[in-house]
């Protein structure tokens, strides 16, 4: 009776170590699943690129090693591949990023757009800017300045037009170029403190650019 009793209580403690084994290995694979990046939200297209769950510094991590980069973004941001295309000179690529509390039809922001175009004339980022704002009506006032972006040099442009009424609006873009590439991102306000503040984001947005 004592060796049936002793059977029974080892059968029961080595299933109930069993279930805790499986269940401790199904929440391992929860965690290591979850983790993994997952394919960017698109317009219905297969996805460029991947999107990571949130490090502890609060940010998102969008990953294309089909164009061979990525970038960092606050976690509380939407991300949206809204556009692509290709064409024998490369892929094109246009991101949205849609802060918390906005919406598309906001009527003082115009969210933040960041694209990727091909240029195989090799185009500085500075000669991009000359083409773009180097003659413009004397109702804007554009400023640039330079950062560092992917190991290159990025030219950051700020732009504040009073011919729009009854506020002004104020235009913000930086863009970096690499062989064959162009990066740029940008976003438009028609209110100062809302666009001081995105700015700042923004930048850190595309200085954290990374290409590989």
């Amino acid at each position: 009776m004592a060796n049936t009793n002793g059977r029974a209580l080892w059968l029961f403690r080595a299933a109930a170590a069993l279930v805790l084994l499986v269940a401790l290995a199904g929440a391992v694979a929860f965690f290591v699943l979850r983790a993994q990046p997952k394919p960017a939200p698109t317009d219905g297209r297969p996805a460029m690129g991947t999107v990571s769950e949130p490090d502890t510094s609060g940010r998102r991590t969008y990953d294309s090693s089909r164009l061979g980069f990525r970038f960092r973004y606050p976690a509380e941001w939407e991300l949206s591949e809204s556009g692509a295309a290709q064409a024998p000179e490369g892929d094109y690529l246009t991101i949205t990023l849609l802060p918390r509390g906005h919406s598309n039809g906001a009527p003082s922001l115009n969210p933040p757009v960041f694209e990727v175009v091909p240029d195989p004339q090799g185009f500085s980022a500075d000669a991009v800017v000359r083409m773009k704002w180097g003659s413009v009506p004397a109702t804007m006032t554009v400023t640039t300045s330079t950062l560092d972006v992917a190991g290159t040099r990025g030219v950051e442009v700020v732009v504040r037009d009073t011919e729009v009424r009854p506020k002004a609006l104020y235009t913000y873009e930086v863009i970096a170029t690499v062989p064959g590439r162009m990066f740029r991102i940008g976003f438009s306000s028609s209110k100062a403190e809302e666009f001081e503040a995105m700015a700042t984001q923004v930048r850190k947005v595309f200085e954290s650019l990374e290409t590989y």
